[in-house]
């Protein structure tokens, strides 16, 4: 499609165009035919630095919230926990197994 233009010059063909688009919708000159936009237009990105990167938002633009750090966990004992292990207060996991519960509560 060649000479395409936005969805405001041609507002009044947007019912006509059939097409589902995620990001947008471009028209040919005239109006006549639509097409789906490939990329989002982003907004200017904010003067923040990030050390960890910015957010991306669901159209794959950066935006201007801070990504938070990526916690990283020492290695732990290779043991093998049915239950999984017991984590210590930061979440990290230590060398030690949860307990493991019955299946059927005992009554008394």
């Amino acid at each position: 499609m060649t000479s395409l233009t936005s969805l405001a010059a041609c507002s009044f063909r947007t019912f006509a165009c059939k097409l589902t688009c995620r990001v947008g919708k471009l028209f040919n000159k005239d109006c006549r035919k639509c097409d789906c936009e490939s990329k989002p237009k982003c907004p200017p990105l904010c003067n923040r630095h990030c050390p960890n990167g910015h957010v991306i938002d669901s159209n794959g633009c950066a935006t201007c919230e801070c990504k938070s750090p990526v916690k990283r966990c020492p290695p732990v004992c290779p043991i093998n926990c049915p239950n999984g292990k017991v984590l210590d207060r930061t979440g990290c996991p230590i060398c030690q197994c949860r307990p493991v519960r019955p299946l059927f509560p005992k009554r008394h």
